[in-house]
């Protein structure tokens, strides 16, 4: 997360808030009596942009970290491995 400008306490925030943020929708959903098929499609609905979000911001920081340190070898250079 530092790659992305943030400090550790933010960091912590953001990753909390947004941990919390799917099962307080769940728990809201059932309360106002949604049907189930509806909070299903909803919630998936609701992770699969938490998963495009989590990419964009992995693509971000990486691009970042090689802009800042064109030499040094990201995880994804490292040479692969043989047996």
């Amino acid at each position: 997360m530092r790659e992305l400008g943030l400090s550790e306490t933010r960091a912590l925030v953001l990753v909390g808030s947004v941990g919390a943020a799917i099962p307080f929708l769940g728990l809201m959903l059932a309360r106002a009596g949604i049907a189930e098929s509806y909070q299903f499609y909803i919630l998936v609905g609701a992770f699969i942009l938490y998963c495009v979000i989590a990419s964009q911001a992995w693509h971000v920081a990486l691009s970042r970290a090689l802009r800042a340190e064109p030499d040094k070898p990201t995880t994804t250079d490292r040479p692969a491995e043989t047996p």
